[in-house]
Order: C-alpha cells, then sequence, then structure tokens
C-alpha cells in the first residue's frame, strides 16, 4: 500500500513539473512574438519615416573615421551608407537610467530597456560619444535575436554628439582594426 501511495506521489509531481513548464513555455513564447510583432511594427514605422525622409531632403550623412557623423535632423536611412545592404533597422529614443564605463542603459519610450555594453560602449566612448542620467537618446539597430537588440548609430539629443557604431549591413566598424576587412 505505501508503495502505491509514494508512486502516486510521484507520478503526480512529475504530472505537475511538465504542466508547469507547458505553461511557463507557453506565456515565453507569447513574450517572444509580441516582442517580434513589436519589432516588425517599428520598423515598418521607421521604413514609411525614412521613405518620407529620403523624399523631402536630398542630404546625405558621411561618416568619418573614427565612426562619428555629422549633420542633423535627416532621415534614419542616411545613417545607412548607400550601396551596403541594410537589416530591419529598428529605431529607439528614450533616456537613460544607467552608465558608467561597461554599459548604457536606456529606457525607451515605449518601455523597453535597451543595453549597449560591451565592445559596442566602448567603441562610442572612444569615438566621443558621452551620455548622463536623464540625457535623451535616439538609437538606430537592428534585431540579432529575438530578445538582442544590436545599436548601429547612437546619438545623445541633449549633448547633440552623435556616433555611427556599426555599418547598415550590421557588421562593427571596430572589427577589422578600421579597415574594414
Amino acid at each position: 500500500m505505501i508503495k502505491k501511495i509514494i508512486l502516486s506521489v510521484v507520478v503526480l509531481g512529475i504530472s505537475a513539473g511538465l504542466v508547469y513548464g507547458g505553461v511557463y513555455r507557453t506565456i515565453a513564447r507569447t513574450e517572444t512574438e509580441e516582442k517580434v510583432n513589436q519589432s516588425e511594427r517599428n520598423l515598418s514605422n521607421s521604413q514609411r519615416k525614412s521613405e518620407e525622409g529620403t523624399q523631402g531632403q536630398g542630404e546625405n550623412r558621411t561618416s568619418s573615421s573614427n565612426g562619428q557623423q555629422g549633420g542633423k535632423n535627416r532621415s534614419e536611412s542616411d545613417h545607412v551608407a548607400s550601396g551596403e545592404e541594410s537589416k530591419g533597422m529598428v529605431s529607439f529614443t528614450g533616456t537613460v537610467t544607467q552608465v558608467n564605463e561597461d554599459l548604457l542603459v536606456i529606457l525607451s519610450e515605449k518601455g523597453n530597456e535597451i543595453v549597449i555594453e560591451n565592445r559596442a560602449w566602448w567603441f562610442a566612448t572612444d569615438a566621443g560619444f558621452s551620455a548622463g542620467i536623464g540625457d535623451s537618446i535616439a538609437l538606430n539597430g537592428f534585431y540579432e535575436a529575438v530578445d538582442k537588440y544590436e545599436v548601429s548609430y547612437i546619438e545623445n539629443l541633449t549633448k547633440g554628439v552623435e556616433v555611427q557604431i556599426r555599418k547598415g549591413s550590421g557588421r562593427p566598424l571596430w572589427a577589422g582594426n578600421g579597415r574594414g576587412a
């Protein structure tokens, strides 16, 4: 009789674990799909804005060898050099909530937390970019994975400082010691 009780408890425990795992996985997939859908909406909005901006303005933005760019008030399509294949660019604006030598954390207007860290952040600071808590920031980038946002361009709207971090194809400007190799 005790064997049956123990066996029933074990089977019940395994069943409960499987049900919990299924529910957890379903919730995780739903959240991931919501992020993808939001990214697609942002992408379509940014493409629409990009098309409107290129029709209204014939100016091009050029990058210098250190990654900084000149000019302001141009469409985000200007951040991608002509002739380069562009990944699905997604733009965000937000406010700096944390900054140190290793990372920059931005809370977007939509409530997403965007973290720029390691090589991308070090490259941006070496190129002259700076930010402080409370600064307004504009980002242009793409999703490498569903939840991994890679920044291509960053602009501090408060200080007027901007830096190109990646090419339109997604290749980091720090790769190959700046030789583009």
